[in-house]
């Protein structure tokens, strides 16, 4: 069982210890403080037995009734219930062990009990004795861990048992020598070693290596032993202490005690022995101190922050510790009076109180103060107050501003008042009451008084010779009359009234400028000013009673700040600001001093720190030695803080996480935690080990989140609670992280914060199926919606596209009407020529009839221009395939020209053509360079004037090839070269002028041609006068392909090479040859020869396709291939010119050519045309040799309906069982559903033979076809086809095809 009872400490003020942010105060020797906690304060029982700190700073108790927790802020109880096997065994506990961080052994008189951290749950261990508890006996169960894993274990009487953690039980642990007596002590030394302690001996054993114990030594037992947590063993003799030795042996400490020794405890130097009689503290073996006499001491244990735990038996736990001497505090008066203004002279401390008037002390070397005066000021205690002091520019006196007594000053031993008689009736009374002095020259003094505001007092040696009211130079609207504080600032005085504001007085011009609060950011925070500090970085320090502020002038506009309004308490009522020598700002309040660091932070001291009291007066402070002593008037006294014996040690307590409440009940951690859907809040409780000064430290957490919808992860830090729990209500379903840090007593933060992650279970509706069940049908909705609304897209896009459609086909419509009709325009006049000639020729047949044949054929041909003109437009821009060989520019030009010779002639045109192209051969592709040239000199013919000169020349510059074709005559206009060059143009041209448009078209197809090659067309007016055109052509040459040599295949070669095809090239030229090898060599094996090699050594052998070009009338090679029995099934492919097809292709297709195709053609549809003509073959050759042309040839016999259905019923009948050797002619009359006599008059009716013939000769077609289509053996089909033997298929075999089967297979293997 465990109970969470909040602890209050009990601290003696007088002994309270001082703390600052950040900084440790200095320690003064022999000093302590102490806290007392019993059962009063919720501790299970004031009787302790042992005191241990965990490796998270958490201190353990154990006493005669039960287990304590102490973290500094609660104490948590685990007490013992018979009941509840959860629990501790038995109430008394005797000793404490860290396992690690999660788990602890708690030693008991009944039993030892491992207790988990993480679920404050315990396991119960009666070692020998299972879960027995008989033989109830004190101190009866003892255990000791080596840090290393090796927990050891026994009980009187017992075996030492070691602990197994993968199975969670207690094992026999081997060891030699084993004690025969019971064990009353056990301990590991600091060499590991175990050290077993008997009534009458002690035993070392050391660990081997097989994790067994061996025997070192064993010694008689001389006295009192006891061990200290580090394994240390001191034995009393008497009065004197013995430390034990390795070797068992002992060894003198010079430590002398009374009563009898219980606990040892040491820590750095220091050890405390604890006796029944008190306790002694010892450093380097010398005593220190005895302490707690007459009180017996059970346990002892030095832990953190130096402090020291004493465990009595029956007054509970005492905390002692350290006390400083940083904080001062001084008592003034008889009375104690409150201290109003502090000052000093030299060694002389000037306080001026309320009530008791001046008190003038002298500091002696040890800053003690000795009273040397007590000065009234006023009669009575109500006017006997000082409210100011002031030391003077020359040192020589201290100003003094008393309440009721007006100005005064000290010098000497004596208070001397101002001569007041040279001041106007009413002036004195303004000086009844001031709160501040400030001299800014020497004879100039500014008083801040409380009814009359500042004053500005001329004087002259102990005379005051006017008074000035600054209050008359402020606006009505901004009245001062009651101010408190003032500062010089160079030229500037700044004051602060009370509910006014803050003031700047330039004292030049006595020009005063106002600074009030709002609402704004960086205003001033309240009106009501009560004290000023102007700091070395030139920042104005400005106290209110609604807190802290400073002036920042440095971006060149008036700026306050804020300071310290986040801090939990706040800083209000601030009385007075000094600065100290680290430049900190130190401000006193009415709840206590706070530090303000450089970083702005702020760290809160109070009474319990040494102040006099939490509430301090009005200006009372002053700073000195260059601020390592801050002074402070109070209420009841006066504190001076030694800065300088202050140093920086922020050290920050760890964090743990003790315990994790859902709804109210303990959750265990190890798991995971997890919220079920009904719970409502979850509680953090963690314990920050401080001892000193927990209730300061401090606890921030940040809760981020990652729920179904939103994952939040930037920080967003809040304060916890003070009794150091985080408890989060209502949490929505998700995964969350609590990250928690923690701030030592000054407020310092660690850099690192402890991450808690934890569930919070989401409900049915909200579970990730149920959310995929929501994103499926939405995504459902979603897409039926958009499917709708694309369908009613589509539609209204398909009714657009179709208007838009139907307005293409209109506009292309109407475009082929005007094309038609301008062709039909141009070409009328053709036909009528036509007509005209052929009517002439029929009314006079027998006359001359060349002139009209001559203009028929002049029109034909101008018409079959055009239309081939138009034609040529599409081709040149086509990406056709070229095909690259070898051109002699001088036969290219020779033979253009050609046509050309009788215009030449009849027009007496000189033609001069470059000798130099005679040796120029460049690699392009012929045919379409040949067009190009073509239609460019027609236009040049059509165009050039009679009698004048055609000169072509032509020159190559690397792969470039230029010719330039230089003619006298007309050319194209300006507007024509923008039409030339542009195949749209040139058509729409087409439609509306035909006169002598087929030129510009020519050109317009010569200049395309030209770009495929890699070139262009050009043309430049070499004179005008003259008329002189010029054409400049320009192509890139190509790659020339390298011809691969023919090679001596076999057939078992080209098919290795995939080339089991083979097509034979016949009286083809080089040109034909290197474009069939290009298109064909990837598939195919080529084979050539010319018309010669054909006549004289016959044709080749298994060739697929013979392919030959046709030139003239020499066609009798193709009679000679179809009379040898070797190619008379091959087919022929031939090649023929432009324009030879219509007049060849009747002819040559008599002779027994297959394919007859013109050039021009690509090489794609060359190789396509070679590819259905072998497919074609070899589909013919498998068809006739099928079981399917099998049953085909009955189809040539005339049957009818019913007779063919009986044959193609007793094929497919007969396919589906001739494999079977016993299958007879009676079986398939059987299946076949007829008789057998029935089936033999068929038969022999229908095809003539028998039904057992009919049967064998299917069988021998299906063995020709696994010949020829398979590598089965001949064994192997022979099986297949369902022969009996092998002798009767052989004959049958024989008889059918006079060969044998493996003949038959290499034949027609040969053949394809």
């Amino acid at each position: 069982m465990m109970d969470r009872i909040p602890f209050t400490k009990l601290v003696t003020i007088t002994m309270a210890v001082a703390v600052v942010a950040g900084i440790t105060i200095a320690v003064a020797a022999g000093v302590w403080s102490y806290v007392h906690i019993d059962n009063n304060n919720g501790m299970s029982n004031s009787s302790v037995n042992v005191i241990f700190q965990d490796g998270n700073d958490i201190m353990w108790i154990g006493t005669w009734d039960g287990l304590n927790r102490y973290d500094g802020n609660h104490i948590v109880q685990y007490r013992a219930i018979s009941r509840d096997t959860t629990t501790l065994s038995n109430p008394v506990v005797r000793n404490i062990i860290e396992e690690d961080y999660t788990y602890l052994w708690v030693v008991t008189d009944m039993g030892i009990n491992r207790l988990d951290r993480r679920t404050g749950t315990f396991r119960r261990y009666y070692l020998d004795n299972g879960t027995s508890r008989r033989g109830y006996a004190e101190k009866s169960f003892h255990c000791a861990y080596n840090g290393d894993g090796l927990l050891l274990a026994c009980r009187d009487g017992g075996r030492l048992l070691r602990f197994n953690r993968e199975r969670q039980s207690f094992d026999s642990m081997p060891m030699t020598g084993a004690p025969r007596e019971s064990v009353r002590q056990m301990s590991f030394s600091d060499r590991n070693h175990l050290i077993l302690v008997t009534d009458h001996w002690m035993s070392e054993y050391a660990l081997t290596a097989q994790c067994q114990l061996r025997l070192m030594r064993r010694a008689r037992r001389v006295g009192l032993t006891v061990f200290d947590r580090q394994g240390h063993g001191y034995v009393q003799m008497g009065k004197e202490i013995f430390r034990l030795t390795g070797s068992l042996g002992l060894q003198r400490t010079g430590i002398m005690i009374d009563g009898t020794l219980t606990a040892v405890s040491a820590k750095a130097g220091q050890m405390a022995v604890a006796t029944t009689d008190g306790y002694y503290l010892f450093a380097r073996h010398k005593t220190t101190g005895h302490y707690m006499n007459g009180t017996g001491i059970t346990a002892l244990c030095f832990g953190t922050q130096g402090i020291l735990w004493a465990g009595t038996d029956g007054k509970g736990l005492f905390q002692f510790y350290n006390k400083t001497n940083s904080i001062l505090t001084y008592r003034i008066g008889r009375h104690e009076s409150a201290v109003r203004a502090i000052t000093r002279m030299g060694r002389r401390m000037l306080v001026g109180t309320k009530g008791e008037g001046l008190f003038v002390y002298h500091m002696d070397k040890s800053d003690s103060l000795l009273l040397r005066q007590n000065i009234n000021v006023g009669p009575g205690r109500t006017h006997n107050a000082v409210f100011a002091l002031a030391p003077s520019l020359d040192s020589t006196r201290v100003w003094v501003g008393t309440d009721g007594g007006g100005l005064a000053f000290y010098a000497g031993d004596a208070l001397y008042r101002m001569d007041l008689s040279r001041l106007r009736h009413g002036e004195a009374a303004q000086l009844r009451s001031i709160y501040s002095i400030v001299q800014s020259d020497d004879s100039t003094l500014f008083l801040a008084t409380s009814g009359h505001g500042v004053l500005r007092v001329r004087f002259s040696q102990n005379t005051i010779t006017g008074i000035m009211s600054v209050s008359k130079l402020l606006p009505k609207t901004a009245a001062a009359d009651i101010v408190y504080t003032q500062v010089l600032d160079g030229p500037y005085l700044w004051f602060g009234a009370r509910e006014s504001g803050l003031f700047r007085l330039d004292t030049r011009t006595m020009r005063c400028r106002h600074f009030t609060s709002s609402s704004t950011d960086g205003q001033l925070i309240s009106n009501d000013v009560i004290s000023l500090h102007k700091a070395n970085d030139g920042k104005l320090w400005v106290g209110t009673s609604q807190g802290l502020c400073y002036l920042d002038e440095s971006s060149g506009r008036d700026v306050f700040h804020w300071v310290g309004g986040s801090a939990p308490d706040g800083i209000m009522n601030v009385h007075n600001i000094q600065e100290d020598i680290r430049h900190n700002i130190w401000v006193s309040t009415s709840n206590g001093v706070c530090l303000v660091l450089n970083n702005l932070s702020t760290v809160n001291l109070t009474y319990r720190d040494g102040l006099q009291g939490n509430e301090f007066a009005d200006g009372a402070g002053c700073a000195f030695d260059g601020g390592r002593l801050i002074y402070f008037g109070g209420t009841k006294g006066m504190n001076v803080i030694d800065v300088s014996a202050m140093h920086s040690g922020g050290t920050i307590p760890p964090l743990t996480l003790q315990e994790v409440t859902i709804d109210g009940k303990r959750t265990p951690t190890d798991k995971g935690i997890r919220l079920g859907l009904k719970a409502g809040s979850i509680c953090f409780s963690f314990s920050i080990p401080d001892y000193i000064n927990n209730d300061r430290c401090l606890l921030s957490y940040s809760l981020t989140s990652r729920t179904l919808f939103f994952t939040d992860e930037q920080p967003n830090w809040q304060m916890g609670s003070p009794d150091k729990t985080v408890t989060l209500n209502e949490l929505p379903p998700g995964d969350y992280v609590l990250k928690v840090r923690q701030s030592n007593f000054s407020q310092q933060w660690a850099s690192h914060c402890m991450e808690i992650p934890f569930h919070v279970d989401y409900p049915l509706w909200q579970r990730w199926w149920a959310v995929v069940a929501y994103i499926v049908l939405l995504s459902v909705l979603i897409r039926s919606v958009y499917l709708r609304k694309k369908r009613r897209l589509i539609r209204r896009h398909k009714r657009e596209l179709e208007k838009q459609n139907e307005r293409t086909r209109e506009d292309i419509y109407h475009a082929k009407l005007r094309f038609f009709s301008s062709v039909t325009r141009a070409f009328s006049g053709n036909i009528t020529q036509i007509f005209d000639a052929l009517s002439n020729i029929r009314k006079n047949p027998s006359g001359d009839t060349d002139q009209d044949l001559s203009i028929i054929d002049q029109n034909i041909r101008s018409m079959s221009t055009h239309i081939r003109q138009i034609s040529e437009i599409r081709s040149t821009e086509e990406n056709l395939p070229l095909t690259p060989a070898r051109v002699n520019l001088y036969d290219l030009v020779i033979t253009s020209t050609e046509n050309y010779v009788e215009r030449m002639l009849k027009a007496g045109i000189f033609t001069e053509a470059d000798e130099t192209m005679r040796g120029m051969d460049v690699v392009t592709d012929r045919q379409t360079f040949t067009k190009a040239l073509y239609y460019l000199l027609e236009y040049v013919f059509w165009n050039i004037a009679d009698g004048s000169r055609f000169s072509i020349g032509a020159k190559v510059s690397g792969r470039t090839v230029e010719m330039v074709v230089d003619y006298q005559g007309s050319g194209p206009s300006e507007e024509e070269l923008t039409e030339i060059f542009n195949s749209h143009k040139a058509v729409d041209q087409f439609e509306n002028d035909q006169a002598g448009v087929g030129r510009i078209i020519g050109v317009t197809i010569s200049n395309g041609l030209l770009k495929r090659l890699g070139g262009g067309l050009s043309i430049t007016r070499s004179s005008e006068e003259d008329d002189h055109m010029q054409f400049h052509l320009s192509i890139e040459q190509m790659e020339l392909l390298a011809m691969p040599q023919q090679q001596n295949d076999t057939v078992v070669d080209r098919i290795i090479r995939n080339k089991d095809k083979r097509v034979w090239l016949i009286k083809c030229d080089a040109t034909m040859i290197d474009f069939s090898r290009r298109a064909l060599g990837d598939q195919y094996d080529i084979v050539t020869s010319c018309l010669e090699e054909t006549s004289g050594k016959g044709v080749a052998e298994e060739v697929d396709l013979i392919v030959c070009e046709l030139s003239g009338q020499d066609y009798d090679f193709i009679t000679r291939l179809r009379a040898d029995l070797r190619t008379q099934y091959v087919p022929i492919l031939a090649v023929c010119d432009e324009g030879a097809r219509e007049s060849s292709y009747a002819e040559v297709l008599t002779m027994g050519v297959n394919t007859l195709i013109e050039r021009p053609f690509t090489a794609q549809y060359f190789k396509t045309v070679v590819d259905h003509s072998v497919l074609d073959t070899q589909r013919m050759r498998d068809f006739s040799t099928s079981v399917s042309a099998y049953t085909q040839r009955f189809d040539a016999l005339g049957l009818n309906e019913k007779d063919r259905k009986f044959i193609y019923q007793t094929v497919d009948t007969l396919r589906q069982h001739f494999s079977d050797e016993s299958y007879t002619p009676d079986q398939l009359a059987k299946d076949m559903a007829i008789s057998r006599s029935q089936l033999y008059r068929k038969m022999r009716e229908l095809t003539k033979v028998s039904p057992g013939d009919f049967i064998l000769e299917y069988r021998l077609i299906h063995a020709e076809m696994l010949l020829k289509t398979t590598e089965l053996t001949v064994s192997e089909i022979i099986n297949a086809c369902g022969f009996r033997n092998r002798s009767f298929f052989y004959r049958a075999f024989g008889r059918r095809n006079h060969c044998l089967p493996m003949e038959f297979r290499k034949k027609e293997t040969k053949i394809r």
